[in-house]
């Protein structure tokens, strides 16, 4: 897709509104970095005891 056609695009008849998709990146956001930590915390364990 090219920049003129990115610019004519309108999100705002989109079946979730605006605040219902902010929240859902928040969280998003927020489980990844929680799954980041416990794996970062796996190969911490994994390497102390081996």
């Amino acid at each position: 897709m090219k920049k003129h056609e990115l610019e004519k695009l309108e999100f705002g008849n989109w079946p979730l509104p605006e605040k219902a998709c902010t929240e859902i990146g928040r969280m998003h956001a927020l489980w990844n970095s929680m799954e980041n930590t416990l794996s970062l915390q796996e190969v911490y364990t994994l390497n102390k005891y081996s």
